[in-house]
């Protein structure tokens, strides 16, 4: 979850109810991949994306 510099609890857990959301939505794992929300100015951002290999 990526927010703003000083991002407040009540935004972090509206961040991590979005994630748990599309989450649920999806129907699938998340095995190696990652679920990136993103709080940016007046939207929320939800990204899906295969975890890099290091």
């Amino acid at each position: 979850m990526n927010g703003p510099p000083g991002t407040n609890l009540a935004l972090q857990e509206e961040l991590f109810d979005i994630a748990l959301d599309e989450i649920a939505a999806l129907g699938d794992d998340l095995v190696n991949q990652v679920l990136e929300v993103t709080d940016e100015e007046s939207d929320v951002v939800v990204e899906r994306y295969p975890l890099p290999v290091i």
